[in-house]
């Protein structure tokens, strides 16, 4: 269960949130008689997987973190439907408008920053809130959780074209 957990946590990290799961499910077993000791060893053998990972990303990109999703969110998720609703554009054109003030904004950055996706996810956070003064609460709202529960259910391969840099 644990090992599963661990996988698809890597595999899709917003099912990271359902990780509280994993040490849940043995209670449910009636007839277990090490319930503890069988809930600590999920815990470890989770934290063991997912651990793995976050050391990959402490070592390469100096961050201990699971993923680097803010960028593809922010930019071609949250940004062009709030402006898609707020000027009345088609989604496609609202993303391809994001991407142009995108990269216009992270222009600044030196060539060592712009290739490590954590430092980029903190940008693009500044760049939200650069965004963020041209629209309407009521946008913002309505648009960020449409794009929350987007990207919570659609299926992890959605990112690869944006991880391997595919049109």
């Amino acid at each position: 269960i644990a090992f599963v957990f661990a996988i698809l946590s890597l595999i899709k990290p917003q099912f990271l949130y359902l990780s509280p799961l994993v040490i849940l499910f043995p209670f449910f077993i009636i007839d277990e008689k090490y319930k503890i000791k069988n809930v600590l060893k999920i815990f470890f053998i989770f934290f063991i997987i997912i651990n793995c990972w976050l050391m990959r990303n402490l070592i390469v990109y100096n961050a201990y973190s699971l993923s680097a999703s803010k960028v593809p969110n922010i930019v071609s998720w949250y940004i062009p439907i709030i402006d898609q609703q707020y000027s009345n554009l088609d989604y496609s054109t609202a993303k391809k408008k994001s991407y142009k003030k995108w990269e216009a904004y992270k222009k600044d950055l030196d060539e060592k920053k712009i290739k490590n996706p954590f430092y980029q996810d903190k940008f693009a956070i500044n760049f939200f809130y650069y965004s963020f003064e041209k629209f309407p609460l009521k946008e913002i709202i309505s648009s960020w959780s449409y794009g929350s529960i987007k990207t919570l259910f659609t299926p992890g391969i959605v990112e690869l074209s944006y991880w391997m840099r595919l049109e």
